[in-house]
């Protein structure tokens, strides 16, 4: 594959839309001929998960496993031609999020996906401190609401110690790099450019 395939992650509230929109804003100033396609997932089953009981773990992991299995030609053609492909979210969320208070390891649902997950050239885990997403999560509540396991503060603090833990089980998740996005969005995108331009192949600007 001669494209690169890297994915945004991290708990709800640290801004990962906002980092989303400026690494676009910056590929179109300062890469306008570069091929990078921005995928979000889930997509084809999106709706029956947003209907799905949070609480019925197993029935929300198959429904994600089918969604990447059905998602898994596209990103590899993508890939075969060229472009680059950038995940907003990927199974690391899963491997998160189905695993708290159940009876499944974060490695025990990366395996069971099987063949049809892609590893990321590296995978960027967006954190910001306690403040910082109490206000998003609030902002949120404002403008569309949030689902009721986002205000569980316990619950939040145990997806973001899990994904803390992620770099530690390198050969299951690849290479994972933590980012802060506590202050100015610049910065955030700054220290994610350092990691994303040699892997690009892009020039330094």
């Amino acid at each position: 594959m001669t494209g690169k395939l890297f994915t945004i992650e991290g708990p709800d509230g640290v801004g990962k839309s906002t980092v989303l929109a400026n690494i676009k804003e910056k590929m179109k100033k300062d890469h306008p001929k570069v091929r990078l396609a921005f995928l979000r997932q889930p997509a084809k089953y999106r709706k029956e998960i947003s209907e799905t009981d949070p609480d019925n773990y197993l029935r929300m992991l198959y429904l994600f496993m089918r969604d990447r299995e059905d998602q898994y030609p596209a990103l590899v053609e993508l890939l075969n031609s060229g472009y680059h492909i950038c995940l907003d979210r990927y199974y690391h969320s899963s491997c998160v999020y189905q695993s708290i208070g159940n009876d499944l390891t974060m490695q025990q649902i990366h395996d069971a996906h099987g063949p049809f997950i892609l590893q990321p050239q590296i995978t960027f885990l967006i954190d910001a401190n306690d403040d910082v997403i109490e206000k998003r999560l609030k902002e949120r509540v404002a403008d569309d609401g949030i689902e009721n396991f986002e205000k569980n503060h316990l619950f939040r603090e145990k997806v973001r110690k899990l994904y803390r833990e992620m770099p530690q089980y390198s050969d299951t998740f690849n290479e994972c790099v933590a980012i802060s996005n506590d202050g100015l969005i610049s910065n955030t995108i700054k220290d994610i450019w350092s990691h994303l331009t040699p892997i690009l192949g892009l020039d330094s600007k």
